[in-house]
């Protein structure tokens, strides 16, 4: 159970890093999209929520869920982009 609630900590902690340090966050947004300022910020209120909600029993499921498929979109998402195919 220690787990869940680090994992909460963990996601507001680097959602509320969005707003403190924007600057490390740019170099990883794709060209294509705009605002990456307003997408960062939009990012670090979804991991604030999400980590929120995981510290909450009635909200753990859905929050873990959010939180798997946000960082599946994250950390797995950009690769498309970082090896395209030849």
């Amino acid at each position: 159970m220690l787990h869940i609630y680090f994992m909460g900590v963990l996601y507001t902690v680097l959602g509320i890093i969005h707003f403190t340090n924007t600057g490390f966050y740019r170099p990883f947004m794709p060209k294509f999209l705009p605002a990456h300022d307003l997408l960062i910020y939009l990012s670090g209120i979804a991991e604030i929520l999400l980590g929120i909600g995981v510290l909450f029993p009635s909200n753990q499921k859905s929050s873990s869920m959010g939180n798997y498929s946000y960082a599946f979109s994250v950390f797995i998402g950009p690769w498309k982009y970082a090896f395209p195919c030849q």
